[in-house]
C-alpha cells in the first residue's frame, strides 16, 4: 500500500523539479550573457537607457548581471566602419564651386562617452549623420581659405590628414575616433571651367618660369665660382707643357749636336733635304743642274754620300 502512494507521488515531484529548473534556466538567461566578437557591452542601472553606467563588459568571457529592469544590456558594434560621404559642393576662396566626395573610416573610441552622448542608442545611421555633417562643415572652412589651383597642386594626403588631426578632439568628444579621411573624387561645377584651367596653366607656367630664373642665377654662381679654378687649372697644365716641351727641345738638341759631331756631312745633307721638305710639296718638280753640289751629293760623287747606283 505504501509503494502505490510513493508511485502516485513521483509525477508530482518530477513536475515541481521541472518547475525549478526552468525558473534556474530563465534566471541563467536573464542574468549571464555573452559579448561577442567586435561588441562591447555597456551594464547600465534601472531608468533604462538613460540609467547610470554601471560597467563596461568587452568580448572575451561570460558576464553576470542582474535582471532586468535592475540592469540593462547595451550592445554597440566596436569593429572599423566605413562611411561615404555624398557628393557635396564646396566653394573656394577664388569663388569656383568644387563638387567633392569623400570617404572615411571610424569605430567607436569610448564606450562611456558613446554611450553619455548618444543617450545609449546603439544605431549607428544616427552617429553617422552626425560625422557627415562635422566633417562637410570642416572641409567647408578649410577649402573655403584655399584656391582652386590651390587644391589641384597641394598634397591631397597631407592636407586630409592634418584635417583628420584637427578633429580629432571634436570626435572625442561623441566617443568615436577617426581613422581616415580619402578624396573619392573632386570635379569643378562652375560654367568657367576653362577659366580655371587657364588660371591653374598660368600659375604651373609662373612657378616655371620662376624655376628658370632660379636656375640660371645658380648656374651663373656656378661658373663664376669655376673660372678662376679653370684658369688655375690651365695655368698649370700650361707650366707642366712647357717644361716638358724644353726638355724635349734640350734632348733633341743634344742628339742633334751628337749626330753633327759623328758624321758633318751627313748632318749638312739632312737639313738640306728638311729644307727641301719644309719648301717643295709632295707633286712639285725640281730642275736642278748637273754640276750643283745638291745633284752630285745625290749621285755619290761628293764625299760621305751613298750612292744611289745599283
Amino acid at each position: 500500500m505504501i509503494r502505490k502512494v510513493r508511485f502516485k507521488q513521483l509525477p508530482l515531484f518530477c513536475i515541481a523539479l521541472s518547475g525549478i529548473l526552468s525558473t534556474l534556466a530563465l534566471g541563467a538567461a536573464a542574468t549571464l550573457f555573452i559579448v561577442q566578437p567586435g561588441q562591447g557591452v555597456v551594464i547600465s542601472g534601472s531608468g533604462g537607457q538613460l540609467g547610470e553606467i554601471k560597467r563596461v563588459a568587452l568580448a572575451g568571457r561570460v558576464h553576470v548581471r542582474l535582471p532586468a529592469p535592475l540592469e540593462n544590456v547595451n550592445r554597440f558594434d566596436l569593429r572599423v566602419q566605413v562611411l561615404t560621404l555624398p557628393a557635396t559642393s564646396y566653394v573656394t576662396a577664388d569663388n569656383r564651386q568644387i563638387r567633392a566626395e569623400f570617404g572615411l573610416t571610424w569605430r567607436i573610441a569610448s564606450l562611456t562617452q558613446y554611450f553619455l552622448h548618444h543617450r545609449g542608442d546603439s544605431d549607428l545611421s544616427h552617429v553617422q549623420n552626425q560625422l557627415i555633417r562635422m566633417t562637410q562643415a570642416a572641409l567647408r572652412a578649410h577649402w573655403a581659405t584655399r584656391t582652386f589651383v590651390a587644391l589641384r597642386t597641394d598634397d591631397q594626403g597631407a592636407m586630409l590628414k592634418a584635417l583628420t588631426a584637427q578633429m580629432h578632439d571634436e570626435m572625442k568628444a561623441i566617443g568615436v575616433e577617426l581613422i581616415d579621411l580619402r578624396m573619392v573624387r573632386m570635379d569643378l561645377v562652375t560654367p568657367d571651367a576653362d577659366a580655371a584651367y587657364r588660371d591653374m596653366t598660368r600659375t604651373m607656367q609662373e612657378k616655371v618660369n620662376r624655376l628658370r630664373i632660379t636656375t640660371a642665377a645658380e648656374a651663373a654662381h656656378i661658373r663664376h665660382q669655376a673660372g678662376p679654378k679653370r684658369e688655375a687649372i690651365l695655368s698649370q697644365a700650361y707650366q707642366a707643357a712647357q717644361k716638358t716641351k724644353g726638355e724635349g727641345d734640350a734632348r733633341a738638341a743634344a742628339i742633334e749636336a751628337d749626330a753633327m759631331r759623328r758624321s758633318p756631312d751627313f748632318y749638312r745633307f739632312y737639313k738640306r733635304l728638311r729644307a727641301a721638305q719644309r719648301i717643295f710639296n709632295e707633286h712639285d718638280v725640281i730642275v736642278v743642274d748637273t754640276n750643283s753640289e745638291f745633284f752630285r751629293f745625290m749621285h755619290g760623287t761628293v764625299p760621305g754620300a751613298v750612292s744611289r747606283k745599283p
